[in-house]
């Protein structure tokens, strides 16, 4: 049984749209960065932080299991112990350390975990949609 309150889908969406905005106004003020640079700068943050561990979560273990706030911290570790060390394993086979270089392993990952998400729930439909019975015998 779900314990949380169930918030509607529109004010989920002003919620991350309040707290992308003070992110911005934040990055703009504090570290006095134009508006341009400021929203690359949560742009960046996000995706390096954020997209590689949500994407492997997800296809890990499914959407049932966490509460979102657990999923955030899940997906913010998952990415920052997998693309470090994916680029330091580049690093041992000549890759040198590039903006190119990084976005490639952060797509790659992204990918990766999109594809498994896919895997994942193709064999959770197919689980549901045909039972296992056992052989007379």
């Amino acid at each position: 049984m779900n314990s949380m309150i169930s918030i509607p889908k529109h004010v989920r969406q002003l919620l991350f749209a309040i707290i992308l905005f003070h992110a911005i106004v934040f990055a703009y003020i504090a570290f006095q960065l134009d508006f341009k640079t400021a929203v690359r700068f949560i742009g960046g943050l996000s995706a390096l932080l954020l997209l590689p561990g949500l994407s492997l979560s997800y296809a890990f273990w499914g959407s049932q299991h966490f509460d979102p706030l657990e999923r955030i911290l899940l997906s913010i570790a998952l990415s920052i112990a997998t693309v470090p060390t994916i680029m330091f394993m580049g690093t041992k086979f000549g890759i040198k350390i590039t903006g190119a270089s990084t976005s490639l392993v952060i797509l790659t990952i992204i990918a990766v975990g999109v594809l498994g998400m896919i895997i994942r729930r193709f064999f959770d439909r197919r689980s549901k949609q045909t039972p296992i019975v056992p052989a007379k015998g």
